[in-house]
């Protein structure tokens, strides 16, 4: 659970005093009723469950962040939001995600299609008193492109409220549609019924561009071409000078893809000959452990030089910068180093990877990022 849940709550009450809501777009039916155009957003992780938080006040209430389309009015410049931009917005106050560093977009929201109405009354009545029969919900589809969010959302989200507006959740969660699904407000489950529609085609071609992803081969890193290495190495305890030696080393490895399992890759990294294997590893979807004996340059020195295990956990996250299919193979490393997201994926026939390394055991800001680009060798 969130240990902020109180300070989330107080920071809400506090700026719900005074507050001006915008002027929201709105549709009008045949009937003559009113309906407040709303954007819901729809966070994906890579086993396709969404991001949900449960409600301040309303306990075991648990959605989406979601909002209305702001009409044109002087804080945004007197032009009218669309849905996808509502959507941007309340992702960014109510959970504290960013597109491009927490998420991308995977569909965005149709201004005419995909939209399910229902009523909200009896849910407070604010809306009611503005003369709308309830809202008219959009849907935008987000992916999720943080590793470290991917496994535990309270890595990536702020729930405080962004913008100077009051907290709405006090705490998030993963979860598949079908959970969500049982456990949402009887008006609004037509809508999550339509995102449940939405999502089914998104989620299987997800699984299709994962097993696409092709890493196979001999790959060597080229120096020349990659960049903060030497940081990257002094962030983990060696020296400047025996980083410079470090990073200027050859550093081949070979990915095979496993027959029975696409998403299984069999990893064997070379010695400096490029022919001895001083390590093979199975990268699994999922959590698993590696053992280890003496020093590793990733993993440090193990206990009193002796048999260690590290805990990793492997998945594919969209990658905004990836070749055609957008997928990067992504593995955590938990050592008593410090925390490290290693992420694989191909650029312009290159395997690029990137090491985003965090010392310790808490906090983001020391992070430091190198970039490795490995050129494939003639079989």
């Amino acid at each position: 659970e969130n240990p902020l849940a109180g300070l989330v709550a107080a920071a809400g009450d506090f700026r719900k005093k005074n507050r001006k809501f915008p002027p929201s777009r709105f549709k009008i039916d045949a009937d003559g009723k009113k309906w407040r155009l709303c954007a819901g957003a729809a966070v994906l992780n890579s086993e396709n469950h969404i991001l949900v938080g449960e409600r301040i006040h309303v306990q075991d209430s648990w959605q989406t962040p979601q909002g209305g389309v702001d009409d044109a009015w002087k804080k945004n410049g007197n032009k009218a939001e669309t849905i996808t931009e509502a959507s941007h917005r309340e992702l960014y106050e109510e959970v504290g995600l960013k597109v491009r560093e927490h998420v991308i977009v995977e569909k965005a929201a149709m201004e005419d299609e995909n939209g399910c109405r229902y009523e909200t009354k009896g849910a407070g009545d604010w809306m009611s008193k503005l003369g709308f029969a309830g809202q008219e919900l959009h849907w935008c589809v987000y992916r999720c492109i943080q590793g470290q969010g991917d496994e535990d959302p309270y890595r990536m989200c702020d729930l405080l409220g962004k913008n100077g507006e009051e907290a709405e959740f006090l705490r998030v969660k993963w979860a598949p549609i079908d959970e969500v699904l049982e456990n949402i407000w009887p008006k609004k489950r037509p809508a999550y019924e339509n995102l449940r529609t939405i999502l089914k085609p998104i989620m299987k071609e997800w699984e299709n561009r994962c097993k696409q992803l092709d890493l196979s081969g001999t790959w060597s890193r080229d120096a020349s071409l990659s960049s903060h290495v030497v940081l990257g190495l002094v962030a983990r305890g060696f020296s400047k000078d025996e980083a410079k030696r470090k990073a200027g080393q050859p550093y081949i490895q070979n990915w095979s893809r496993n027959n029975n399992d696409t998403t299984l890759w069999t990893v064997s990294t070379f010695n400096d000959d490029g022919k001895t294997i001083r390590r093979k590893a199975d990268y699994k979807i999922g959590n698993w452990e590696e053992p280890y004996a003496g020093k590793s340059t990733i993993f440090g020195m193990s206990v009193d030089g002796t048999k260690s295990v590290v805990k990793r956990r492997t998945a594919f996250l969209a990658e905004p910068d990836a070749d055609e299919g957008g997928i990067a193979h992504v593995t955590l490393t938990q050592t008593h180093l410090g925390r490290e997201e290693s992420r694989r994926y191909m650029k312009e026939g290159r395997m690029v990877l990137k090491r985003t390394f965090l010392p310790g055991f808490v906090g983001t800001d020391n992070a430091t990022v190198s970039t490795e680009i490995f050129v494939r060798l003639e079989q």
